[in-house]
């Protein structure tokens, strides 16, 4: 009766099993050997019926019968609590083994440089707090379950799935705002590295509208000023293609003042050398035609020099090809003389810079 009225639930998972093995074996033992007794007794009673003290023989067999039958119950009842001690320890050996990984995770430190190493290993260290929040989830369904069967143990129970559930949401929380910090960290350096390359647009682009424009009157000086002003046109589409890009990045980082000031600055002076290129070939175009109108002046003063006429003949000769040189400078006036007749762009644009002037200086005096 001792051992089957036991309170020994035991200590953890082995203990408890000892005491079960050892309880069955007892049990087993003392049920067969009870079993037997009972039915001796039983027989020896019926036996004894004609005996003269055969109620008292009746009773105490009848006391025996009932005490064996509460043996067995207690028997019963101490065994399904050791069966119930051993789901307890079980469950409190999880939750113990779960709470450990939960802490190794959290003391668990990213030592690698690499930004995307990082998010790399934070996302297989995801997947594994995912694996152990699911077997937190499994804790807690067994809990219910075992209070359920245990209400002694509710208090037990459930201060062992606190525990848990508090190490597993410290271990959420910490995850949770690690990968943040990661996110955070890999946009600022997916912005550094946008606006570097944007800088180095903006650097490199400069550097390439710095030209060296050739004198206006050399003699080559069309043809590079025409290539100046076709490579000046094609990094003007590259300059275009690139808004977009600048854009976009000015909304994705408010911190680019700087930035949209050395754009800015690049587009003004890509504008002041388109204009200054424009200018530069316009007047070598007027110098050209200019050069090219004195070569033809030049080659036509031979045609009127003429000789003093010595006959009627030679001055008629000479009265026609006077006629004819003149209407060649009415053929070729529309064409050569009003080339250079015209105001260069830079001669334009100071026309232009002295009217304003002028109009802001009278609106001034009021």
């Amino acid at each position: 009766m001792h051992i089957s009225g036991s309170e020994d639930y035991g200590r953890d998972v082995e203990h408890v099993e000892i005491l079960i093995q050892k309880f069955n074996l007892y049990y087993l033992t003392v049920l067969n050997q009870g079993e037997s007794n009972i039915e001796s007794i039983k027989s020896l009673c019926q036996v004894l019926e004609s005996h003269p003290d055969r109620e008292i023989i009746q009773k105490k067999t009848q006391k025996s019968i009932e005490m064996w039958e509460e043996f067995k119950e207690l028997s019963q009842a101490r065994k399904d609590a050791l069966d119930g001690a051993l789901k307890v320890h079980t469950f409190d050996r999880k939750a113990d083994e779960t709470i450990e990984w939960i802490e190794e995770k959290n003391n668990q430190e990213f030592v690698l440089t690499n930004i995307h190493s990082l998010i790399l290993k934070n996302d297989i260290f995801i997947n594994d707090v995912n694996a152990v929040q699911k077997q937190v989830d499994l804790l807690e369904i067994q809990a219910k379950e075992l209070i359920q069967q245990f209400p002694d143990a509710i208090d037990h129970i459930q201060h062992k799935l606190n525990e848990t559930n508090n190490a597993m949401n410290n271990l959420n929380l910490k995850t949770k705002n690690r990968t943040q910090i990661l996110l955070d960290n890999n946009k600022q350096q997916q912005l550094f590295k946008e606006f570097t390359i944007l800088c180095n647009f903006i650097k490199n682009t400069l550097a390439k509208i710095n030209y060296e424009l050739p004198p206006a009157d050399s003699i080559n000086s069309i043809d590079i000023s025409c290539n100046i002003n076709t490579l000046h046109s094609e990094i003007g589409l590259e300059i275009d293609k690139k808004i977009n890009e600048f854009e976009l990045f000015y909304i994705k980082n408010f911190k680019t003042q700087d930035l949209k000031h050395q754009f800015q600055f690049l587009i003004e002076k890509y504008q002041n050398v388109k204009t200054i290129v424009k200018n530069h070939l316009d007047l070598c175009y007027y110098l050209k035609d200019l050069d090219n109108f004195d070569k033809w002046i030049n080659a036509r003063e031979k045609e009127i020099n003429y000789d003093n006429p010595n006959s009627v003949q030679q001055i008629e000769l000479y009265i026609k090809k006077h006629d004819d040189f003149t209407k060649q400078i009415e053929h070729y006036e529309n064409d050569k003389i009003q080339a250079i007749q015209r105001f260069t762009n830079i001669e334009d644009n100071i026309k232009m810079k002295i009217n304003k002037d002028e109009q802001n200086f009278k609106r001034l005096k009021g």
